[in-house]
């Protein structure tokens, strides 16, 4: 989006004020009390809190200093957890980003340190996350810093939450040049995976909540296939000469053909999601 005038401008600031609005629900004061609540408390570990920089928003999980003493093995579960729930959180931004303005994020994650104090923003995990976004992402994903996950501790911790919660759906993904991404459709696609334990329980327990689980997925499989079509429909009506347009089509293109490969992978039928790429 190009930022020319009082109008571009106040369309942008529109688009970060809803982004606000999701952060800010994110960590309200219900969110807090339900991690407190049941099973890994977040807030007790990581205070969180988040600042816009020009079109970027930095949002940083800061471990907190405190006498309680972690093994290595909790810290690194903990760590673990914390990228899981940044996963999650990921979707939740996308979704409402993607159905209410057509726009798709790109980001980098970073486990370097970073410092948000008022107005200032600060540490290698900013410049971390921002070369990851700028230098490696090309299309709109949210990568990871190759830094993330040269700890093999970690890798370990992530590898077991994931085979626990996931299955065969990662939620970690590496690229055909090996970058590393947040795969926000497998996790969907999890949520409703019968053939996990955990979630064939869920569905025979309670066969409702299930239900609105599934409606949702189906949601937001439907805003990710709207807001894609919309944005190809876009760069269709781009000059030949255009010189953005092929870089612009490149990455509508393998958003495509990631979404329909998540559909195709879905364990139910959901053909009807998928994107006809001859229209």
């Amino acid at each position: 989006m190009q930022i020319v005038d009082d109008e571009s401008a106040k369309k942008f600031i529109d688009f970060m004020e809803l982004c606000e609005s999701v952060v800010k629900n994110q960590n309200n004061a219900e969110v807090k009390y339900n991690y407190k609540k049941h099973g890994f408390d977040l807030y007790h570990f990581y205070d969180v809190n988040f600042a816009f920089v020009s079109d970027s928003i930095v949002i940083n999980f800061s471990p907190k200093e405190f006498n309680e003493k972690l093994t290595d093995k909790l810290w690194y579960m903990h760590s673990a957890n914390c990228l899981y729930i940044i996963n999650i959180r990921i979707q939740s931004l996308i979704y409402v980003c993607m159905k209410e303005k057509g726009i798709f994020l790109r980001g980098g994650i970073s486990n370097e340190f970073a410092k948000i104090h008022q107005n200032f923003i600060l540490g290698s995990g900013v410049i971390g996350a921002y070369l990851a976004e700028s230098k490696l992402a090309k299309y709109p994903v949210v990568v990871l810093d190759p830094l993330v996950l040269k700890d093999a501790n970690l890798r370990k911790e992530l590898k077991f939450l994931q085979d626990t919660m996931y299955g065969k759906h990662s939620f970690i993904t590496r690229r055909e040049d090996d970058v590393y991404y947040i795969d926000y459709l497998n996790c969907i696609n999890a949520m409703v995976d019968t053939n996990q334990p955990g979630v064939g329980r869920w569905a025979k327990d309670d066969p409702v909540a299930f239900a609105e689980n599934w409606l949702a997925c189906k949601k937001f499989y439907l805003a990710h296939k709207t807001a894609i079509m919309e944005q190809l429909r876009k760069v269709a009506c781009l000059a030949d000469a255009d010189l953005e347009k092929r870089k612009i089509s490149e990455k509508y293109e393998w958003l495509l053909h990631y979404h329909n490969n998540r559909v195709k992978s879905f364990e139910y039928d959901c053909s009807e999601y998928l994107i006809d790429v001859t229209w």
